[in-house]
């Protein structure tokens, strides 16, 4: 496995986590004791600056449990990897986030996180460290829903990672319950041998929870056509999957 893999790699992981972290405050995902993963043991969320939130699993599990319930959205408008040791790494964001107020009215923010990440011998990313920072209103009153956008970035990223680096592990987690034309265990094969160097988003459908990659593996470009489900969980579920060799 080539360096710029491993790089590739892990900026996935942490697109990851990412687009998993909002999407928990969106809609029904997973539960939080699962969502817990996605942090070291002695993370920190710091608002603005000043305001330390949770220090620790343990305080994160106590903040995320008394959340106030929202209507709310949170689309990353620009995200950076920038690596700074070996295993560790600062994920900078601009977030447009919305919410819609008790009187209806839709009200937010243009926010800036400062994360840091950490990542794993198998090159999977944690959350060591984030700081929330609202910096202007935000201008659009229209609510935009970014559940769905959030699952399937998380979703491609997830599988994106797991390929590049033909882990069993990371494909599994997404294809253990894939259904449809293509079973798990028949996708599960065909994915973990193509040996992927590079993957590229063709298209993203966020109403009908589809997408398309484009995988180049062994001198050749694959296409790889994807139709989803939402079902509560980690990752979205497959409901149908076209693998085709383009010529």
């Amino acid at each position: 496995m080539t360096e710029e893999q491993i790089q590739q790699a892990r900026y996935h992981a942490a697109r990851d986590i990412a687009h998993r972290w909002f999407a928990f405050f969106e809609g029904e995902t997973e539960e939080i004791a699962d969502h817990l993963d996605i942090f070291s043991e002695e993370v920190m969320l710091v608002h603005g600056g000043t305001y330390l939130l949770a220090k620790g699993k343990a305080a994160m599990s106590h903040w995320l449990r008394h959340l106030p319930h929202e209507k709310g959205s949170h689309v990353i408008r620009r995200i950076q990897v920038i690596q700074q040791t070996e295993d560790k790494a600062d994920v900078n964001m601009d977030i447009g986030y919305q919410a819609v107020r008790a009187d209806g009215e839709v009200g937010g923010a243009l926010s800036e996180y400062r994360t840091t990440v950490s990542f794993d011998d198998n090159h999977n990313a944690v959350f060591t460290f984030l700081q929330k920072t609202p910096r202007h209103p935000n201008p659009d009153n229209v609510f935009r829903d970014s559940f769905a956008e959030n699952r399937l970035h998380s979703f491609i990223a997830r599988l994106s990672q797991g390929l590049l680096l033909s882990s069993d592990e990371g494909i599994k987690a997404i294809v253990h319950d894939a259904t449809d034309r293509v079973t798990g265990c028949e996708l599960f094969s065909l994915l973990k041998n193509l040996k992927a160097t590079h993957i590229h988003v063709e298209n993203m459908d966020t109403d009908d929870l589809a997408c398309s990659l484009a995988i180049s593996a062994q001198e050749r470009i694959w296409t790889l056509n994807l139709v989803l489900t939402e079902t509560a969980g980690r990752y979205l579920t497959i409901r149908h999957a076209a693998l085709d060799l383009n010529d």
